[in-house]
């Protein structure tokens, strides 16, 4: 006979591993040696962690979730404060009409609201009005005082004789130099500066401002609106609830449209903020020298800055800063014809 006479004597010897596969097969009943049961009992005592062991592994795992937290956190923060200084450098260093935001607290803030003064100055022809246009007011602000700023003038001296094509019709004020076309319409109130010239067909239909040496072109329709001096508007142009600055030009075609499609207040929008003006018809604000291509249109609410470009053709809305040229290419495809 052999040295073990069954399996179970030979269990002892074997390792561990092999006494849990062994012991898998074996119910307890089964095992009768005492030390292989106490081994096994010993054995799964010592792999099963004790409760404290699980609540310690629970606090590390928590304490370490919360670093990762406050570290992120940290990084976050640093992150912002490093792009509100690059922001304050670069306000430092641009001198544009608008200031760019200011990064703070996850909210965009403007540095200091539009103002008349970033868009044009009131010449001296239109010093009777300058008490109803201060400079720091929001440009559109001056759409509101047109109409109070003509009824505050003393009723126009008696007009000399017109072409008898020209209808005139309430108070409209000439001054010296004004060149009259063969027929015209006239309806006030309006004030025209020395030296414009009103060519054929214009239509002026009341609370509109006219500075020096301006032209008012053939079949243009001008309503509610202040042109400063030089203003040029020669060809089949509307110019409605708006303000021109010195020297604007507005090429053949060019429409200034001042009503929304809704019908609802128009909104001023530029990269910084949106502007609510609280006025139902608003063209557009051209600052001094700036120019808008033939048959453009300026949406509601428009601005262009001080020597701004609105190339021919183009449909443009919003803030166009100074000295920047808005363009688009269309693409065109050429067909030969096939009769």
């Amino acid at each position: 006979m052999g040295r073990f006479h069954s399996e179970e004597d030979r269990v002892p010897n074997r390792g561990v591993a092999e006494l849990r596969h062994w012991a898998k097969k074996k119910s307890p009943h089964d095992i009768h040696d005492r030390n292989i049961r106490m081994r096994i009992e010993a054995e799964q005592t010592a792999t099963s962690p004790a409760p404290l062991v699980w609540i310690w592994r629970w606090l590390v795992f928590v304490c370490a979730s919360v670093c990762v937290c406050i570290l992120f956190s940290e990084i976050i923060q640093l992150q912002i404060e490093d792009l509100q200084n690059q922001a304050n450098e670069f306000e430092s260093l641009r001198p544009l009409h608008f200031k760019k935001p200011l990064f703070t607290s996850g909210f965009f803030l403007n540095t200091r609201r539009v103002k008349a003064s970033d868009f044009f100055a009131l010449p001296a022809s239109l010093a009777p009005f300058a008490a109803h246009f201060p400079a720091d007011l929001p440009p559109w602000e001056w759409l509101k005082r047109i109409g109070p700023a003509l009824a505050g003038l003393a009723a126009p001296a008696t007009a000399a004789k017109l072409p008898a094509g020209v209808h005139v019709e309430g108070a409209v004020w000439l001054q010296a130099g004004v060149r009259l076309p063969a027929y015209a319409t006239l309806i006030g109130p309006a004030w025209i500066g020395a030296r414009t010239e009103i060519r054929p067909g214009a239509f002026i239909r009341g609370n509109v401002i006219v500075g020096e040496g301006c032209v008012l072109g053939n079949a243009c329709e001008f309503k509610h609106c202040l042109l400063m001096d030089g203003v040029q508007v020669p060809h089949f142009s509307y110019v409605g609830d708006s303000i021109l600055g010195n020297g604007a030009h507005l090429g053949a075609g060019a429409i200034c449209s001042n009503l929304r499609f809704d019908q609802r207040p128009v909104v001023v929008r530029t990269a910084e903020a949106n502007h609510e003006t609280g006025l139902k018809k608003f063209g557009a604000i051209l600052g001094d020298r700036a120019e808008v291509g033939c048959n453009a249109v300026l949406n509601p609410g428009t601005l262009l800055g001080p020597r701004a470009l609105v190339s021919p053709g183009l449909a443009f809305g919003g803030h166009l800063p100074a000295a920047t040229i808005a363009h688009a290419r269309a693409a065109v495809k050429l067909i030969p014809r096939r009769d």
